[in-house]
């Protein structure tokens, strides 16, 4: 039986996740996980939808939750402050265009539904006036026929019947019906302020990503300030081992001087002594020679 690896994620795919999301925004075309499950895959790892989905689900209950984020083992707080503003920006972006589904099989279903209900109900409600509105008319045409003409025609003659021509009036009922029907009784639905909702949603996703480009800029901003002060420490902690070097190896000059000096007190010492024992001997064979 063959067993499915599971895929990892490291930190930095951790932090590549969502800035794809933020700049495909799937959330507006659902067919855009796919360039960001592309976008993640290298020669060593292999991403689906389903995995990106499920890692950025977690990810998005890690920061939710107090210090979740912050319990990491590993990451630099640079790294940490940069993931949880892109995971706030995704957080943000979702309440404008929706919610993640995982599945819109139901959804789908049950919205044709109510339609087929409403289209149903629609063409009941024409079938009920239709009916109401006959009735009405041969009620009208039989009040006609049976009112007598003017006192003053003459008997003979009997007073023209006018048939009215019937008038189809909508109900209210009615209106309200086919303006609330599916597909507007066999026609196209017509929504107001869709393009200036749109309009509004596209000019608070461009807000975002500059915000989030000004981010971006600003802790690229502070990482040169952090390198900067890094190479002046650098060159700092090598001047100081240079004058280290220095000190050190003047101290091991002045000590072999030292030493050169003592070993020649030290032979000049023994030339005296060798001297006073010389003269010494001298003096001690005169005074036999002489005593004797």
């Amino acid at each position: 039986m063959s067993l499915t690896k599971r895929t990892t994620f490291s930190l930095e795919e951790d932090l590549l996740l969502p800035r794809a999301v933020l700049h495909y925004n799937p959330f507006q075309k659902a067919d855009e996980w796919s360039q960001i499950a592309s976008r993640m895959c290298n020669e060593d790892k292999t991403f689906t939808i389903r995995g990106v989905k499920d890692r950025l689900h977690y990810l998005l209950n890690q920061f939710k939750k107090e210090d979740g984020l912050n319990k990491r083992r590993s990451g630099t707080e640079e790294q940490i402050t940069e993931l949880t503003q892109l995971l706030q920006e995704i957080l943000d972006l979702q309440r404008e265009f929706g919610r993640m589904k995982r599945s819109k099989g139901t959804a789908a279903l049950g919205a044709d539904a109510r339609n087929d209900a409403a289209l149903i109900s629609a063409y009941n409600l024409i079938e009920e006036y239709e009916i109401i509105d006959t009735e009405q008319i041969s009620s009208s045409l039989t009040f006609h026929a049976s009112t007598p003409g003017p006192s003053s025609a003459p008997a003979s003659t009997p007073s023209p019947i006018s048939t009215p021509s019937p008038i189809f009036t909508p109900s209210p009922i009615f209106t309200s019906v086919c303006a609330t029907s599916p597909e507007g009784l066999l026609s196209p639905p017509t929504r107001k302020g869709n393009g200036t909702q749109m309009q509004r949603k596209n000019a608070n996703y461009l807000q975002h990503v500059q915000d989030r480009q000004q981010k971006e800029r600003e802790i690229e901003v502070r990482r040169l300030d952090i390198e900067e002060k890094k190479l002046e420490m650098e060159k700092e902690k090598i001047e100081l081992e240079k004058k280290k070097f220095d000190f050190e190896c003047e101290m091991r000059r002045m000590e072999q001087e030292m030493n050169v000096k003592e070993r020649e007190a030290r032979l000049e010492q023994d030339k005296i002594q060798m001297r006073l024992m010389a003269a010494f001997a001298e003096h001690i064979t005169k005074f036999r020679t002489s005593s004797e």
